[in-house]
Order: structure tokens, then C-alpha cells, then sequence
């Protein structure tokens, strides 16, 4: 009795020990989870509180660029203080020709923003918009260089806080090439010069339209100028040679010099410009390939549907015996993944285009052996080597080219390795 207790109680303080012990390791694991719990939470904090910081900086960087890009303009406008404000005329513009108003209502030609559309920072009106305003100083090379940096900065600054940072840094070198051409001086005394129909004026406009990569060329020898609306029927002639027509009135060539002799608003145009077509070139891109999907997927679904049918029919048809059995396995030889599933593991480590290659090459195998299927059917005495490089070459184009009809037997056919072979 005494070691039935001693026993019995052994056992007990085993069982709360196991108990106790068990408790620990739960209260252990508690704490482990909420340490990662909390570490979790912090991260999460952090990123949460970077994030903030990083909207914060953005808005007061947009804001820094909108003030830069208003100092950029006031000081063109304000000019040297020492400086009389005398407003000087364009050498392209003729005597007599149409003043036009500050802002009429759109602009005509094509391929450009809508110039009625209000800039980034707003201009006070200057009585002639053809000047660039540097005239008005001492030294209006340098200003225009100063003018320059400044519109850089600030068009930096935009881009920045947009988080747009390959803009950010592809503007100084938009900018150097647009000053180093004169962009702002020639661009307002050429729309001068065609305001006023001034001799030449044509050959300077499509200078300047070529500086500006908008994907099309003007005809110089293109328009007609009339005394009221000024140039119609300009052209312009994209690479393919498609021809767009436009007009270009006194008021049209001034609001276009005012908003273009703003080198940040050509550079501007000129990246969205190509942000649109990259979007128009990935939207062909998926279109194209959406296209090419849904046809992979057609036709290999009636491929497995006819391979499954014709497989099922020839190992039926016992009265031919077990060659044309034998002729199936073989030529399943030929393509390894034809009933086979794509592992997921296969992909792992896989370039996207060594993944497209897989997946291709599986699809491959079942049109493949689909066809040489229904092909050898057709062609019972035919090798099937002969056989198999059909259905490769078929499984690949997706088609049958040299298709022609036996005019004994009426069935078409093509030939493959100087062999002919029955389609239907």
C-alpha cells in the first residue's frame, strides 16, 4: 500500500509539474508574440510616420516651386531698376502688323497643349508678347541665362514633389539644349513674323516646329496668309506621311509665344508627350498580347479536344490492331510535355522571359501532339518522324502554309520534307 501511494504521488507531482511546465511554455509563447507583435506595430509606425514625412516634404516642395517659378517670371517682368522699360519690336515683325489681344480664346495649331490653358505660374501681360522681356536689361543675354536657371530650379522642384525623379533629372539637359538653341528669342520673333506675314516667315516657323519633337515636320511650302485670319491651311507631315491641316491667326501666334517662349512649359510638353506614348505603346503591348492569349488558348483548346477524341478513337478501333497504338506512343515521344501540368516549382528562379519560354514550350507540346495525332490518322504509312516535324512546325506558326488539294482525291494537303501530307 505504501508504494501504491508513494506511486500515486509520484504521478501527481509529474502531472503538475507537466502542468506548470506547460503554462511556462504558454506564457512564453504569449510573450514572444507579443514582441513581435509590438515589433510589427513599430515598423508599421515608422513606415507610417516616414510616409507622412515624406508627403510633407513633397507639399512643401511644391509649394518652394511654385513661389520659384513666380520669382523666375517677376524677374523678367521687373527688368534692371536703372533700365528704362522700353518695348522694343521684333526684327521679323512687319510695320503695321495686327497687334493681338493678351489671351484670345484657343489656339489653333495642333500637336501643342491648349495654349488658353493657364500656365504654371501666371504672367503679368507685357505690351509686346513676341519680346521675351529680357530686353528690357542691360545685359539681356545674361538675364535670359539667369531666367533660365531659375525656371530649371523650379521645374526640379516640381518634379520632385511629384516623385517624378527621372523628370527631375532629365530637365537641366532639356533646358541647356532649348538655351543653347536660343529657343525663347527665336520662338517669339518667328510667331512675330508670321503674326505679320513677314518674308520667310514660313522656313522659320518649321525650324522652330522641328526644335520641338512633337513627332511631325511643317511644310514650309504649305498655307496661304490672309490680311483678316492670318495663315490657312498649314500642314503638318508625320514619318508615315499623314498630312494634318491648321490654321494660325495674328491672335493664335500670341498666345502661343507667350506660353512657349517659357522654356518649362516646352519641356513639360515634351514629357508628357512621351509619357503618352509610352502609355499608347503598353496599351498596344497588351492589346497585342491579350489578342495573342486568347488565340494560344483557342486554338489549344481545340487541339486537346481533338487529340483526346482522336486518341480515344484509334485506341478504340481495335480491328487496325495495335500499330496505330503503337504509332501514338511514339510520337508522344516526340513531346514530353504534352500531359503534363506546369509545376509552379519549375518557375521559381526563372527569369519572366525564361517563365514565358516554359509555359510556351508546354503549350507547344500539347498542340503539337494534338496535330500529329489527327495527322497520323490520316497518313497511317507515313514515318512518324515525319509526322512529329509537322506538328512542331504547326504547334510554332499556328498555321499550314502551302496548303493545296490533290486533284485525284480531293483532299488537301501539304508537303513537308518532299512527303505529302493529308489534312482532311
Amino acid at each position: 500500500m505504501a508504494l501504491g501511494r508513494a506511486v500515486g504521488a509520484f504521478a501527481e507531482g509529474a502531472v503538475r509539474g507537466l502542468e506548470a511546465r506547460s503554462r511556462l511554455d504558454d506564457a512564453e509563447q504569449r510573450r514572444a508574440l507579443a514582441e513581435k507583435q509590438a515589433k510589427r506595430d513599430e515598423t508599421r509606425f515608422a513606415w507610417e510616420s516616414a510616409d507622412q514625412e515624406e508627403k510633407a516634404r513633397r507639399r512643401e516642395l511644391l509649394k518652394e516651386a511654385e513661389v520659384a517659378y513666380a520669382a523666375a517670371d517677376k524677374f523678367l517682368e521687373e527688368g534692371d531698376a536703372e533700365q528704362p522699360q522700353a518695348v522694343a519690336t521684333p526684327a521679323a515683325a512687319q510695320p503695321g502688323m495686327a497687334q493681338p489681344a493678351p489671351r484670345p480664346a484657343a489656339i489653333a495649331a495642333p500637336g501643342m497643349p491648349p495654349a488658353d490653358a493657364a500656365p504654371a505660374a501666371p504672367q503679368a501681360p507685357r505690351s509686346n508678347p513676341f519680346l521675351t522681356g529680357a530686353e528690357k536689361f542691360r545685359d539681356p543675354q545674361g538675364a535670359m541665362d539667369k531666367y533660365y536657371s531659375m525656371k530649371e530650379s523650379a521645374l526640379r522642384k516640381l518634379y520632385t514633389a511629384r516623385g517624378e525623379y527621372d523628370k527631375a533629372e532629365a530637365v537641366p539637359e532639356q533646358m541647356r539644349k532649348l538655351r543653347e538653341s536660343k529657343w525663347s528669342e527665336k520662338v517669339g520673333a518667328t510667331l512675330a513674323a508670321m503674326a505679320g506675314n513677314a518674308p520667310g516667315a514660313r522656313d522659320a516657323f518649321a525650324g522652330v516646329y522641328h526644335m520641338v519633337n512633337d513627332g511631325y515636320e511643317l511644310d514650309p511650302k504649305s498655307g496661304t496668309f490672309d490680311p483678316e485670319k492670318g495663315w490657312v491651311g498649314l500642314e503638318r507631315v508625320n514619318a508615315e506621311g499623314k498630312r494634318e491641316k491648321f490654321d494660325l491667326s495674328p491672335q493664335s501666334a500670341a498666345v502661343m509665344a507667350m506660353k512657349y517662349k517659357d522654356p518649362s512649359e516646352v519641356v513639360k510638353f515634351l514629357f508628357d508627350r512621351a509619357d503618352k506614348a509610352k502609355a499608347q505603346a503598353n496599351d498596344e503591348r497588351r492589346t497585342g498580347a491579350d489578342e495573342r492569349r486568347a488565340r494560344a488558348s483557342e486554338v489549344e483548346a481545340g487541339a486537346k479536344a481533338g487529340y483526346y477524341n482522336t486518341r480515344s478513337r484509334v485506341e478504340g478501333e481495335q480491328a487496325k490492331g495495335s500499330d496505330i497504338k503503337a504509332k501514338v506512343e511514339a510520337l508522344t515521344k516526340f513531346f514530353p510535355n504534352a500531359g503534363k501540368e506546369l509545376d509552379i516549382k519549375d518557375l521559381v528562379g526563372k527569369t519572366p522571359e525564361e517563365k514565358a519560354a516554359l509555359k510556351d514550350s508546354y503549350a507547344g507540346d500539347r498542340v503539337g501532339l494534338a496535330a500529329a495525332t489527327r495527322f497520323s490518322a490520316l497518313n497511317p504509312s507515313l514515318d512518324p518522324r515525319v509526322i512529329a516535324g509537322l506538328s512542331k512546325q504547326f504547334a510554332t506558326s499556328k498555321k499550314l502554309d502551302g496548303l493545296k488539294t490533290d486533284e485525284e482525291t480531293g483532299r488537301q494537303y501539304v508537303t513537308f520534307g518532299g512527303v505529302k501530307v493529308y489534312t482532311n
